[in-house]
């Protein structure tokens, strides 16, 4: 279900309050028209009626993919953990009881701190892939971009430019880098990884992931 309510923001421009319609949950079953307006932030933008200045007001938002089964939590880098303990106790209590009931499988479920990290996790699972496997595969890229030239990486992610996917690197200077997505190279970690992440369930799946990943591999191949 979608639901909105009514808050208050205040403007970075004129510094007045003004209020504003934020949607605490969206299912892009019952409103597909949504999925354009999140992936493009227009959800999120507002414009003061002071001032008339365009505002960015980011707020906690549940993004429920139905036909996917994926549930996408938006939420400040200060509550994730908070986040992680409500999201625990109500999947593995109350929501458990429910699926049993109803024979239904478990949704996968993530956490995600910007409306960068948002976009990627919605162009992934749109596109069909598994985000842990992607960032085995952006992890992998790293290494490769390390291993041709001195590059300081602040941030790397999926996206879709011009109807094609790419991998979006970002440098310390902040200058943008385009990279192909090789879906060859994609299936390759899919095959090798696939059925080693059976279990390996996070809420948070980013960068630090593909790291404890490894690290378990390696710890399971000592023991």
């Amino acid at each position: 279900m979608t639901e909105k309510l009514t808050e208050k923001a205040i403007c970075g421009h004129c510094k007045e309050p003004f209020d504003v319609e934020i949607y605490t949950s969206i299912n892009t079953r019952v409103d597909p028209e949504m999925e354009l307006k999140v992936l493009n932030y227009d959800v999120f933008e507002y414009t003061c009626p002071h001032c008339g200045e365009k505002v960015k007001v980011i707020y906690d938002m549940l993004y429920h993919m139905e036909p996917e089964g994926t549930m996408i939590y938006l939420t400040d880098p200060s509550n994730v953990e908070e986040e992680i303990k409500t999201l625990d106790e109500f999947y593995n209590n109350d929501f458990k009881k429910f699926q049993e009931l109803m024979k239904i499988d478990p949704p996968r479920v993530r956490v995600v701190v910007d409306l960068v990290e948002l976009r990627e996790k919605i162009l992934i699972f749109k596109g069909g892939y598994d985000d842990r496997i992607m960032e085995l595969y952006k992890s992998l890229l790293i290494l490769q971009i390390n291993e041709r030239e001195n590059m300081e990486i602040i941030r790397m992610f999926y996206d879709i430019y011009e109807n094609k996917p790419i991998i979006v690197v970002i440098d310390k200077n902040l200058k943008e880098y385009h990279n192909d997505f090789r879906e060859e190279g994609y299936r390759e970690l899919e095959e090798q990884f696939g059925d080693k992440m059976e279990g390996f369930e996070r809420y948070v799946v980013n960068e630090n992931f593909a790291i404890e990943f490894i690290e378990d591999l390696l710890n399971k191949k000592k023991n």
